[in-house]
Parts: structure tokens; C-alpha cells; sequence
């Protein structure tokens, strides 16, 4: 596994800023101006649609919340693994992690 050394960074601040979007949009998703049964029909299936795609979204932004830790640890394993190698098999990660292999 590659382990991108600029890390999550990027994607993760653009995935938490599109899921932010998304609560904006759903906070500001109603037709006030729907009158009657059609109206009342609207918003009830509106509300419920709402209401399941907050939490997808909760869902994504804890998975999100995730990625740094597991990035953190996958490079503390990484450093661990190195230092118990011996100084060859250091040189072969090495080349490895960096695509000469």
C-alpha cells in the first residue's frame, strides 16, 4: 500500500465542504408557496426524504472524521515495521513506497 505523504488533507477538507453543502441545501429545500394536499404531500415526503439524507450524511462525515486516524496509524506502523528491519530490507521498502521496485 502507498502511503501519499501529503496525506488526506485536500480531499478531506473538499468531502467535509461538499457535505456541509449538502446540509445547506436540505436546511433551504421547501416550497412554502405549495398550497393544498399536493403541497402537504410534497412536504411530508420532502421532510422524510430530509431527515434519511441527514443521516447519510452524518454517517460520511464520522467515516471522514476516521480517515486522519487511520492515516496516522498506518504510518506509525509503517516507521515501526522500518525500524525493526535490518538496513537492506529498509532499502527495498524504500524502493518499494517509492515505485522504483
Amino acid at each position: 500500500m502507498l502511503i501519499d505523504a501529503l496525506g488526506p488533507a485536500g480531499p478531506l477538507n473538499s468531502a467535509h465542504g461538499l457535505v456541509d453543502d449538502l446540509r445547506a441545501v436540505l436546511a433551504d429545500a421547501s416550497c412554502p408557496q405549495w398550497m393544498g394536499t399536493a403541497g402537504d404531500g410534497y412536504r411530508a415526503r420532502r421532510d422524510e426524504a430530509v431527515a434519511q439524507a441527514h443521516t447519510v450524511l452524518e454517517e460520511i462525515s464520522q467515516a471522514l472524521d476516521l480517515v486522519p486516524s487511520f492515516e496516522s496509524e498506518c504510518a506509525k506502523t509503517l516507521a515501526a515495521a522500518q525500524r525493526a528491519m535490518s538496513t537492506s530490507c529498509k532499502v527495498s521498502i524504500d524502493m518499494a513506497l517509492s515505485g522504483r521496485w
